[in-house]
Parts: structure tokens; sequence; C-alpha cells
């Protein structure tokens, strides 16, 4: 298959790297705590198929609902932009099970048979409120103090469309063995987003994205949410080969990169461009060259949204100390976790010399982040023969919705 070279300003990115400067969890816009409050996600169904249930994160439980907290799924009043009300499909869940965290409702009393880019809405709100009853939903930022207004859209309240933030809800289609899906790119599955400290004396001191291609493509540059923290937080920043060999290594120096002691956005080059082979591991790390700490963002996801995180759990956090055997978290569990990297590639393959039509299609939640991408290639999905494939490796097992349940 032959690679076609994008422009500079043209690079594809992936996983699609939410907009501002890092990502953030919200836990105060979608309280509930009144009669007639609810939380809802306004959408549109990212593909066919039969949805039981859907699930979200709970950020707080003030004092957990006497009646349960009731999910359902409703229509959109067109006059208005907000649930009309009717309650479709639902799933109550006892008040001794509203607990802070990841919340699965169990399948609805119905499944919804969607057809693609339909609309309809996710609704959490109280069967019937009792006093004192209180719930936070918990949502996502941008990180860079943007809006989330838009589509998809959450509100909060009674009829309030929300500016700040949008609901972390997950839909589960039952297709193809069982998949949960995110309702947005934008909307990455994380329970919670910490930062890692590192410098050459700490346990770890490399610490990065290891990352699979189910495609040939040319890495050319990154993107990562870090801290370096003083003027002397010097780091490397390196990419090694599944064997552990650097295949790319560059400097980078505190006195020019550092800026105010917070998580920004650093786009930095590779020392030089590599081409990655198909299903081989690679490790993109960042590595302190000094005792001035260097921190790095990710999140971390539960076992059920394994699937909906980027890159279907063939990306995933990765780490070493004192050059020794690496420690990767991707088990599924909650040890699975998401560094804030973005990789961008400079060439992409046009499956020519592959057999079929040379096309890759990816999961949903899956997909590449700038549509320049198809336009620079011509093309209306990236090379890999007639694979259909969502993730890289087990490609029999993904196949196009992505990991299957365990269950």
């Amino acid at each position: 298959m032959a690679q076609q070279t994008l422009g500079v300003g043209q690079e594809f990115w992936f996983p699609p790297y939410p907009q501002g400067a890092s990502q953030a969890l919200n836990a105060s816009t979608f309280l509930m705590d009144a009669s007639g409050e609810y939380v809802s996600l306004v959408l549109c169904a990212p593909m066919a198929g039969t949805i039981d249930k859907f699930g979200t994160f709970l950020a707080a439980v003030g004092n957990a609902p006497d009646n349960g907290l009731r999910f359902s799924m409703q229509g959109v009043d067109l006059s208005t932009g907000l649930p009309d009300g009717v309650v479709d499909q639902f799933a109550t869940v006892a008040s001794g099970s509203v607990t802070t965290g990841w919340l699965d409702p169990g399948a609805f009393d119905t499944s919804r048979t969607v057809t693609r880019g339909e609309l309809f809405a996710c609704v959490v709100d109280f069967p019937t409120f009792v006093a004192a009853d209180s719930v936070t939903v918990q949502g996502m930022v941008l990180g860079g103090g943007g809006s989330f207004e838009g589509f998809p859209y959450g509100t909060s309240i009674t009829g309030t469309k929300s500016a700040a933030a949008i609901p972390q809800i997950y839909l589960h289609y039952t297709d193809g063995g069982g998949l949960w899906v995110p309702a947005s790119t934008q909307m990455w599955p994380y329970s919670s987003v910490a930062t890692q400290t590192l410098d050459v004396d700490t346990t770890p001191d490399e610490i990065g994205l290891a990352f699979t291609l189910p495609y040939r493509a040319t890495l050319d540059r990154v993107q990562i949410a870090l801290n370096t923290v003083s003027a002397a937080s010097n780091f490397d920043l390196v990419l090694y080969d599944s064997g552990g060999t650097p295949l790319a290594t560059s400097s980078h120096d505190g006195d020019v990169t550092q800026v105010a002691n917070v998580v920004r956005v650093f786009e930095l080059l590779l020392a030089s461009a590599v081409e990655l082979t198909p299903g081989s591991l690679y490790r993109l790390i960042i590595k302190p060259s000094t005792t001035n700490n260097v921190n790095i963002q990710y999140g971390v996801v539960p076992s059920d949204l394994f699937a909906a995180a980027p890159g279907a759990g063939e990306f995933y956090l990765t780490q070493r100390t004192n050059a020794g055997a690496w420690t990767d978290f991707n088990n599924g569990s909650d040890g699975y976790r998401l560094p804030t990297i973005a990789l961008g590639f400079s060439a992409g393959s046009d499956g020519a010399g592959g057999c079929g039509a040379g096309m890759l299609l990816r999961g949903v939640g899956q997909e590449e982040e700038d549509p320049q991408m198809l336009a620079g290639l011509g093309l209306s999905a990236l090379g890999l023969g007639a694979a259909l494939v969502a993730s890289p490796r087990k490609f029999t097992r993904r196949k196009l919705f992505g990991r299957r349940d365990k269950t």
C-alpha cells in the first residue's frame, strides 16, 4: 500500500484531541435537588441499531433519592429543543444502588430501535421527588473555557441548556454482541482525570502512550497535555519500538516551554518523522532529564466503557522506572488509563496494492479528527485493504463495532 504525504498543516490526528487546553470534569452544573429538575442529553443516534439502556457517571450523591433515580429515553420538542417529557423507555435504579461513580441502570423496560441520525433525548430524573433528594450527574467541560452549547448539548435544572458542560452519557447498543458508544467524540469516558508527576528520581521516570495502528502511517508530531513546573523542567520526547529501541528522540527546554505552572497543550515535533508498521506496538514517552517535575495528564476509564475510549483499548498509558520493564494500564478495569496525548500523522496509506477498496472502517467514537486528511488523500477512508476493523490487533473479534461486551 502506498503512502500519500500531506502538506504541513494538513496532518490528521488520532485520538481526536478534545477542544481547549485540557480535559476537565464538572461536578456542579448538573445538580438535581428539587422537584421537577432533571438532567438530559439531546443528541442524534451515532449509528443505527437497538439501544437497550444508557449509563452515566454520578459526581455526588448528597442524599440518595427515596424513590430511586430514573433513566429514560424521550423524544425532543422541536419548538424548544428540550425533552418532550414523554417517557418512552426507562429503568429506575433503586435508592440503595444510587452511588457515586459509573452507574449502569440495567436494561430498560423496552429497547429503542434507532436510525442513524435520529433525534432523541436521554433523561435522568427523580420519578417522584422527596425533600432532601440530591444527585449530581458528572459532566465534561472544555479545558480552554469554551462553550459546549452546540450539538449535542446537555440541559440542567428545568429547561436550561448548559453552555458550561455536557453530561457524560453513554449509549448501550445490543448490536454486534453489545457495545457502549459515546454520544459525541468530545465526550471521553473518564470517571476521573489525574496528573502524574515525574522527574529523573521519581517512580515512574518515563510515562506516555502505548499504541498500535491498524494501518500504515507516518508519525510527525504529537499534542500532549503537560505541566512543566519550572524553567528547569527539561524533558525528552522519545518514540520507542516494541523492543525498546528509540526510533526518534527530541529534547525540550523548560525555559522555552514552561507556562505558568498549569496544564497546557504542547504540540511537539518528533526529531524526524517515522513511518509506523500496522500491528506493531509503539510507545510515545515523556522522559524528564532533570530533577525538576514534569506533570502529564491522564484519564481513568471504567471497564464497561473500555471500548468507548479513543483507541478502543489499543491506546493506553504505559510507564517504567530506571529503564526497567514497562507497566501497561490496559487491563479493562479501573486500571485502564489513557494519557492526554494525540498523534499527528503527516502521511497515510491510500490502500493501493492491497486487496479490495482499501477502506478502513472504525467504530463510533474512533473516528479520525481532521477531515482535511480525507481531502488531502482524496479518499473516503484510510486504507487497510478491505478489512473491517474498529481498532488494531484482534481484528476478527473487533470487526466493525469495537470491543464487544465481556458478558
